[in-house]
């Protein structure tokens, strides 16, 4: 949504237009006031616009002023011109986009066009980047990721468009998959969007890893951010694993840090390295790869301890990408609950999670993951059609993912304590 300022600013220009140049100094105020008292009643007083246009130290411009002004430039009110300003902006702005769908390259005017305004539409321009993917315009795409600064500074944001982004790559060809792969190993802040800002659970067995194994990686940590999502597909597919290297854990992000320390733990190390490395800062974060680990290695002790300490933060909204990583975080805890036959709990629990608002990246896997205790739940009410449905749509969403590790026999056994699963593997 676009700020009120956005629209005061957008009011002194078409104050500007109608004056024919910039209003610049006290002058140029006295000729605005001429031609807006023109066609009003309610006269604009000289003191207004200087307070207006900053020539004197104001507050921000009341709705009074602001509505006075709109009417002086042909506008029922303030509220009118916004709207009506909208619907011109976003035409004009698709009109811009769809001629440089068209061209070869992107002029220097475009690009002044798209850092000015991009802000102000990030998912109509996201959608725009997902066009261009879908049609394989990949000269274009790799054009735009050469100016960072026609790109949003804020984390979802930038989350949102690399969502709209992959999910362009789930639809097209392994050949055209194969024709990106030149623009992502010399463009830094492609590659960060297409594999860094989303990690698409729905791709590792398809498009995801085949760019990421495709690509040549220079820094330690993206080495390490590779070797780990290439572990976790070996996991969910029930393939031996790659020892994990020792790093240094120091200014790592707090998600592949949780993704680090979580596959540790499969492989066996103790339990204590959960707390030893946590960023207090980041809970959510952390704990979104390690909650996944502890899920499948039936580790409720665990669960316990981090619900004990940090229910409230983990379930708390945070500046960061967030439904995701509250699902991750419900569905582990609830999964507790029944462990602890708490069956109210972990039906309210999961009644927090919505599917809907989850990023796509993530959206099949969690709901794959939820089937654990939604199927214990219909056990327990006795409903065998709903404990069918869940059990059908499990085996077809595991078959579709090929995750291999999410058996039938994993599902209907999963709170048989003699199942635990203890043994690490790796090669």
């Amino acid at each position: 949504m676009r700020s009120k300022e956005f629209y005061e600013n957008l009011l002194k220009l078409k104050c500007q237009n109608i004056l024919g140049y910039r209003v610049e100094k006290h002058a140029d105020l006295i000729a605005l006031e001429i031609l807006l008292n023109e066609s009003v009643e309610e006269k604009i007083s000289l003191s207004t616009l200087r307070r207006f246009f900053g020539f004197i130290p104001s507050t921000q411009p009341n709705n009074r002023t602001l509505n006075h002004i709109s009417k002086a430039l042909g506008y029922e009110s303030f509220s009118s011109f916004c709207r009506l300003q909208n619907r011109s902006f976003e035409w004009n702005y698709f009109d811009v986009l769809i001629k440089i769908e068209d061209q070869e390259h992107i002029s220097q005017k475009d690009y002044f066009y798209l850092k000015n305004n991009n802000r102000n539409n990030p998912h109509s321009f996201g959608y725009f980047i997902h066009q261009l993917i879908k049609k394989g315009k990949f000269d274009l795409v790799n054009q735009l990721f050469e100016h960072p600064d026609i790109f949003p500074e804020n984390i979802e944001t930038k989350g949102e468009i690399a969502d709209l982004m992959g999910l362009a790559l789930r639809k097209i060809s392994q050949k055209s998959i194969l024709k990106l792969l030149p623009y992502i190993n010399k463009n830094d802040l492609l590659t960060n969007y297409l594999l860094f800002y989303y990690v698409d659970y729905s791709g590792f067995n398809s498009w995801y890893t085949s760019l990421l194994n495709g690509i040549t990686l220079k820094e330690e940590q993206n080495k390490l951010f590779r070797l780990l999502v290439n572990n976790a597909l070996s996991i969910y597919s029930n393939k031996p694993l790659t020892p994990l290297p020792n790093v240094n854990t120091k200014n790592m992000h707090p998600i592949l840090l949780g993704r680090y320390i979580g596959q540790q733990l499969f492989m066996g190390s103790p339990k204590e390295i959960i707390f030893k490395y946590l960023y207090k800062n980041d809970v959510q974060s952390y704990f979104y790869e390690i909650f996944p680990m502890l899920i499948i290695q039936k580790d409720f002790a665990s669960i316990q301890m981090i619900e004990e300490r940090f229910y409230e933060e983990l379930t708390t909204p945070s500046n960061n990408t967030f439904e995701d990583k509250k699902a991750m975080a419900l569905l582990a805890i609830s999964i507790l609950n029944l462990h602890q036959e708490k069956i109210k709990a972990a039906e309210i629990n999961i009644s927090f999670i919505n599917k809907n608002q989850i990023i796509n990246s993530y959206r099949e896997f969690i709901l794959l993951m939820s089937y654990i205790p939604k199927y214990r739940i219909a056990h327990i009410n006795q409903d065998k059609v709903r404990r069918s449905e869940i059990a059908q749509a499990y085996s077809a969403l595991a078959k579709k993912l090929s995750f291999s590790f999410f058996d039938p026999n994993f599902l209907e056994n999963y709170f048989d304590t003699n199942t635990t699963i203890t043994e690490p593997i790796s090669q």
